[in-house]
């Protein structure tokens, strides 16, 4: 399975390359949407992990940019500092899978990860 991972911050991307590389999943790492839009044309993503807070845009923005400019179908986490209700729920309301507030631990952000690709999977069936 391949994850896309955007975020601006070297540290978060790390973070989760290291850690769902070490469980076997295959990570490209993005430090902005342009790159992201420029190699998503020639790979396929199982899932999308981003920060809402990309080149100032809301989260909101952001979500109908992954659904307009990337792919209507393809499982989204959030992965941001944000921890407001309003943050987590906006962005869930314009169409994320997933939201998880920073800090996380390795075994919390692999178990959402699994279940959202589980839930993917299923639905294609």
């Amino acid at each position: 399975m391949k994850i896309a991972v955007l975020d601006a911050d070297p540290l978060a991307v790390e973070f989760v390359v290291r850690h769902m590389s070490k469980a076997g999943y295959i990570c490209h790492a993005f430090f902005d949407a342009r790159e992201l839009l420029d190699h998503f044309h020639n790979q396929n993503y199982d899932l999308l992990i981003l920060d809402c807070a990309l080149s100032g845009r809301s989260g909101e923005e952001t979500m109908d940019w992954v659904r307009t400019s990337l792919s209507q179908t393809l499982p989204v986490i959030f992965l941001s500092a944000r921890s407001t209700e309003q943050d987590v729920l906006s962005i869930l309301d314009a169409g994320a899978d997933c939201y998880i507030i920073k800090p996380v631990s390795e075994m919390m952000l692999l178990a959402r990860i699994n279940a959202i690709l589980r839930r993917a999977m299923l639905s294609r069936l």
